[in-house]
């Protein structure tokens, strides 16, 4: 185009924005013509259209002027140019053959990013059975870019399908970048891997029956965890676990996916009425207990001696359940199996009279298998009988003998007796040590009269005890005798150890009757081991482990 006004060519935009000038040509005949070119830089975009020329100029004395595209690059005005740099040239010829060039570059920039499909929502998954984390697999996204194939495509990821996730929420990310260098935005989501916590399902699972020593019971546990790494049963006869390490007997479980199941089998030292409890941890260390609370596992020794009583005790305020009168309460009892090897029938009676309440409760039948004498200090047994003549309860008796063998200096004897509607535990009718567990020492002390446990004949006051275990479980280690001396003492104490197994070493705890550990040693099944002086006056509990079998002790420091 010219412009007459400045007496100019000029290349033009079709938005009439100029890209380039040159002066028209002045010269005269047929001197040199000289041809100045102006270029605008910088010109962006996609490509350049509608380029026109003026042909018409002429040169000095008439001549013409014509403007050529001279450049290789196989553009033009009007064509889409690719991403990058591409010169443009253009010769102007005048009729005597003078020329000026004008040259410029056409710069397309490629703004545009990538753009990411199918991102994946958010997963939430189990973690894997027997660990705390899991395989999670997804779909991965996609991408399109205008320039860059997809293929060709740049990603950057903080995980692939497949990877291993702990319990917890993890961010999984994804971005795509072209070959310009535009990145996308970013793609992410949650991977949430969750653990069942190990809650129980129906309690602990055993037989109702009391059990022969030396006869084989089984205990099972189902949980709602399939990554159960650890079980581990316990069995009190002092009603509750306060301090798990208190308890007198303790062995692993075997787990089975959800369930832990176990058989064993106590022999005639361990007669007893037990709370049982289970304990496991999972992969991830979340943990669980359940007691069994509604039944304790009982066991008895029908060759292993009878209980006789009498006497009275202060019957405290309210053990009369819907009164408040106390004071003296008589008691008369005797529980002895019917002569017989393994005989399970017990043979009696028990009659407890508190007048200040109007109350006389007469037994009138056993159960049976269910006299249990533990420590050869302590007794508990269960019937039936009448209240003032009628029939329909049920009753629990615990004793304490004080002056047995396995008595220590703080004991006395002592009695507690329990009875409700029959068939409804709940329906309390009295019971002078209200809110006690059923297994635990009786503590109401005797006024007057006294209790004697009668051990068979023969049965030495050694005080030593013989462990044994399904030895398909624990191997031969059957065996694990214990012997203290002097027990009670006002110095130290003797254990002596008899083991089959003569491998592990032994672990020792003391506690006291807090529950607070005061001593923790190990020692060679080999050695007498002695607890010094150091500890003070009272009652301490001492737990002996070696591998799978633990037993626990009392001593009496005065």
């Amino acid at each position: 185009l010219y412009d007459p006004s400045l007496d100019e060519l000029y290349w033009s935009e079709f938005n009439f924005n100029d890209i380039s000038r040159i002066n028209k040509i002045s010269a005269e005949g047929t001197t040199g013509t000289e041809v100045n070119v102006f270029t605008n830089d910088g010109v962006d975009g996609g490509y350049i259209r509608g380029l026109a020329f003026a042909t018409e100029a002429t040169a000095g004395g008439g001549g013409e002027v014509t403007i050529t595209q001279t450049d290789e690059s196989g553009y033009t005005s009007g064509d889409a140019f690719p991403v990058g740099t591409t010169i443009q040239e253009y010769t102007a010829t005048d009729s005597n053959g003078n020329t000026a060039v004008c040259s410029f570059t056409v710069t397309v920039q490629d703004i545009i990013a990538p753009v990411i499909t199918d991102c994946p929502s958010n997963i939430t998954q189990v973690n894997d059975s027997g660990v705390c984390e899991a395989v999670v697999t997804w779909t991965e996204p996609t991408a399109s870019d205008n320039c860059t194939s997809s293929a060709d495509l740049i990603w950057e990821r903080s995980h692939v399908p497949g990877d291993i996730f702990p319990v917890g929420t993890t961010t999984v990310t994804y971005t795509a970048t072209d070959a310009s260098g535009n990145t996308s935005s970013m793609c992410s989501f949650d991977i949430i891997v969750t653990n069942n916590l190990p809650e129980n399902v129906n309690g602990i699972v055993t037989g109702n029956d009391p059990i022969q020593a030396g006869t084989e019971f089984s205990l099972a546990a189902d949980f709602m965890d399939d990554n159960l790494v650890s079980a581990n049963w316990f069995f009190s006869s002092d009603g509750n676990f306060t301090n798990e390490d208190t308890a007198e007997y303790s062995y692993e479980g075997t787990l089975s996916g959800t369930t832990v199941i176990d058989d064993f089998v106590f022999d005639s030292t361990q007669t007893g009425v037990y709370t049982v409890k289970i304990v496991v941890e999972d992969a991830c260390g979340e943990t669980a207990q359940v007691v069994l609370d509604d039944n304790y596992v009982v066991v008895y020794d029908s060759s292993g001696g009878f209980v006789t009583g009498g006497g009275y005790i202060e019957s405290p305020p309210g053990a009369l359940l819907g009164t408040t009168v106390g004071g003296k309460a008589n008691f008369g009892l005797v529980a002895k199996y019917t002569t017989g090897n393994n005989n399970v029938t017990l043979n009696g009676n028990t009659n407890f009279k508190f007048k200040n309440g109007d109350f006389h409760f007469k037994s009138n039948l056993y159960e049976e298998m269910s006299l249990v004498i533990s420590g050869e200090r302590k007794a508990t047994y269960r019937g039936s009988g009448s209240i003032n003549g009628e029939e329909g309860y049920d009753f629990m008796v615990t004793v304490i003998d004080g002056d047995a063998p396995g008595a220590g200096p703080m004991d006395v004897d002592s009695f507690r007796i329990k009875i409700w509607t029959s068939g409804s535990p709940n329906d309390l009718i009295y019971d002078n040590e209200l809110g006690i567990p059923e297994n635990a020492d009786s503590n109401t002390a005797l006024g007057g009269g006294s209790i004697v446990i009668h051990k068979p004949r023969g049965n030495s006051n050694a005080r030593t005890v013989n462990i044994s275990a399904d030895n398909t479980k624990y191997g031969n280690m059957d065996l694990f005798n214990i012997i203290s001396w002097p027990n009670p003492s006002n110095s130290y104490f003797n254990l002596s150890i008899k083991s089959h197994n003569l491998v592990d070493n032994i672990n020792i705890k003391v506690y006291d009757v807090s529950g607070k550990q005061v001593l923790t040693d190990v020692f060679n099944p080999s050695t007498t081991y002695r607890i010094t002086e150091s500890l003070g006056s009272g009652i301490y509990f001492v737990r002996l482990q070696q591998a799978n079998v633990t037993r626990m002790m009392r001593i009496v420091k005065y």
